[in-house]
């Protein structure tokens, strides 16, 4: 009996395969909460705190929208940290509300 000898995704490999097939899925969604509940974008949640720097590389290369995983991760107890958990910042370095 012969055997096929697979190899487990790396979670990068991992990520980019749900990210993937999540912006397919929503090329012609406008409103973020579907895109949120849609299979892919939870299981990249699923993956836990080990997604958040692919997600973070996926910001600067191409944003999207991202929020609810980061806000996920971040889980900011009020919206200052909220902002600062998102680097949302203006010009003089103050945090919006």
């Amino acid at each position: 009996m012969s055997t096929i000898a697979t190899t487990k995704p790396t979670p990068q490999e991992r990520f980019q395969s749900l990210a993937a097939e999540w912006k397919q899925r929503v090329r012609n969604m406008s409103n973020t909460a579907p895109m949120a509940m849609l299979r892919p974008y939870q299981r990249i949640i699923g993956m836990g705190h080990v997604a958040l720097p692919f997600i973070l590389e996926e910001l600067e290369r191409d944003p999207d929208q991202w929020f609810w995983a980061q806000l996920a991760f971040a889980r900011p107890t009020n919206c200052r940290e909220l902002f600062c958990c998102l680097g949302r910042k203006t010009g003089t370095g103050q945090f919006q509300h």
